[in-house]
């Protein structure tokens, strides 16, 4: 096992992957290979003309948008709360979810995070904007979120959070199989018939597990 270890270049070979290269030079000879990477990175590690590098180039990237915010008291009686009809999606009262206070008993502060996902309409925007518009909602649902002080906030983008589940996309979403024997594909980008959610994570890597098994099993006999 090889941790927080750069793979740099993938050697195919007709139907085989023959190599892996990686960040310190050394090169693995694989062979059974699950990769477990996201579209917009393996397709920079494939050959451009293959089926998949091209599929994985046509997949849409779909933003994530998570602030932070710490407030100067708790507006959340809850752990979370999902906002219907709002460009904020989903509020997380963080002092719920860690059973304490961060931010340090100095500030008397209270942590909630506001989660909105595909976000392209609002990737741009400023911390700034991105904290007016979140306390305006919050002041819509939440009454007693009206009025309430900002301490300190954090921005998180995560720009290619997850793919763009468009019907354009869902024709290009790969099997766990591939155009070479010994190398599959686990992720919830690949055709698992579900969002980008954890669920079509594990289906994803069950299929995959299950493919490898059977070609293990077929290579024996």
């Amino acid at each position: 096992m090889r941790l927080q270890t750069l793979v740099t270049g993938l050697r195919f070979e007709g139907t085989t992957l023959r190599e892996i290269t990686l960040g310190d030079g050394s090169v693995l000879k694989p062979e059974a290979v699950v990769s477990a990477l996201p579209w917009h990175v393996l397709r920079g590690l494939l050959p451009a003309e293959t089926k998949l590098a091209q599929a994985c180039g046509q997949i849409q990237d779909a933003p994530i948008i998570s602030l932070h915010l710490w407030l100067d008291r708790p507006i959340l009686n809850e752990p979370f709360v999902g906002l219907l009809d709002s460009p904020v999606h989903w509020v997380f009262s963080r002092n719920h979810i860690d059973d304490a206070r961060m931010g340090g008993k100095d500030q008397g502060a209270y942590v909630i995070t506001a989660v909105v996902s595909g976000a392209r309409d609002l990737v741009e925007r400023t911390g700034a904007e991105l904290e007016a518009l979140t306390l305006r909602e919050l002041g819509r649902f939440l009454p007693e979120a009206r009025d309430v002080k900002v301490l300190h906030r954090r921005i998180y983008k995560a720009r290619s959070a997850t793919f763009a589940a468009t019907p354009e996309t869902e024709p290009l979403r790969p099997e766990a199989t591939t155009e070479w024997s010994n190398f599959w594909l686990a992720g919830d980008w690949t055709n698992t018939g579900l969002p980008a959610t954890i669920e079509g994570a594990i289906v994803s890597g069950m299929r995959a597990a299950r493919a490898v098994d059977k070609a293990i099993l077929e290579g024996g006999k």
